[in-house]
C-alpha cells in the first residue's frame, strides 16, 4: 500500500523553489490576512493597516494600507493613502497613491495625487488630478505629514475604529394558528 521511493525516482522539485526569477511578493502584505470590509457592513472611522484592504460596503473615513481595493459594491466618502490602490466602486474623497487604477465601472469625485495613473474606458471622473513621485508625502493624516517606513505605513498614535451599524428593519413575522387533530384512537387510549 505505501512504498518509498528512490530519490531518483521522485519527480521533479515543485515550481515555487526551482522558479528563482518569480517575483517576490510583498512583505508588508505578506505578513497578514487582507482586512475585509463586506458588502453587507456600514462602518466609519480611521484604518491604518501593513497589508490589504479591500472595501465591498460603506466606508465613510480614512484608510492607510500598502494596498486598497474598493470593490464594485463599495460606497467611499473619505481619503485614502496607498502604495497602489484599485476603485471599482464609489468613492468620492481623495487618493494619495504612487499607483492608481479607475476601472470601467468606477465613479470618482474628488483629488487623485498620484506617480502613475490608468482610467480605463467607462470610468467617471470628476476632479482634479496631480502627479507626485511622492504623493503619499502629499497627504495631510490629522493635521500632520503621514510618516512612511520600509515595513509599510506607520503612526505615532493608535487609531481605534468604532464602525458605525445601520438599524435592522425586521419585518413582523404572522404565525398562523396551528389547529391539533386528534383521531378518536388517540382520545380513547388516554
Amino acid at each position: 500500500m505505501f512504498s518509498r521511493r528512490n530519490k531518483k525516482e521522485s519527480g521533479p522539485a515543485s515550481p515555487a523553489i526551482t522558479n528563482a526569477s518569480a517575483a517576490p511578493i510583498r512583505r508588508s502584505v505578506q505578513k497578514s490576512s487582507p482586512s475585509i470590509i463586506a458588502s453587507d457592513v456600514v462602518a466609519s472611522g480611521n484604518i491604518i493597516s501593513e497589508g490589504l484592504i479591500q472595501i465591498d460596503g460603506t466606508f465613510d473615513g480614512s484608510v492607510r494600507a500598502a494596498i486598497i481595493s474598493i470593490g464594485e459594491t463599495a460606497t467611499v466618502k473619505g481619503m485614502m493613502v496607498a502604495d497602489e490602490i484599485s476603485v471599482r466602486g464609489q468613492m468620492t474623497g481623495e487618493i494619495f497613491a504612487r499607483r492608481v487604477q479607475l476601472y470601467n465601472q468606477a465613479i470618482f469625485e474628488g483629488e487623485i495625487t498620484h506617480s502613475e495613473l490608468g482610467i480605463e474606458l467607462g470610468a467617471r471622473f470628476e476632479g482634479r488630478l496631480h502627479n507626485t513621485n511622492e504623493p503619499q508625502e502629499k497627504a495631510s493624516w490629522g493635521g500632520e505629514a503621514p510618516s512612511q517606513s520600509v515595513g509599510g505605513p506607520t503612526l505615532s498614535k493608535p487609531v481605534f475604529v468604532q464602525p458605525q451599524l445601520a438599524p435592522l428593519e425586521v419585518a413582523p413575522i404572522e404565525v398562523a394558528p396551528i389547529e391539533v387533530a386528534m383521531r378518536d384512537q388517540d382520545v380513547a387510549a388516554e
